[in-house]
């Protein structure tokens, strides 16, 4: 498991302790639609060639993976 990585601010609280920032490691989603169509099709594991040409199936898929059927 990967530890949180702790960096000081600068910045000091009101006894003049400096105040940690903590970095977590953990990765945040990307959103469906931040995706490129690349991303978006192997998400399925599919390829962009697999969709219609207009795009229309993989912005339908978006909106799937993003709850917005």
């Amino acid at each position: 498991m990967k530890k949180s990585k702790i960096t000081w601010s600068g910045e000091h609280d009101d006894l003049g302790q400096k105040i940690p920032e903590i970095k977590s490691n953990v990765k945040k989603e990307k959103s469906a639609h931040t995706m490129t169509d690349k991303e978006v099709a192997q998400s399925v594991d599919l390829e962009v060639s697999d969709f219609s040409d207009d795009g229309a199936d993989l912005d339908e898929l978006r909106n799937i993976m993003e709850g917005n059927d």
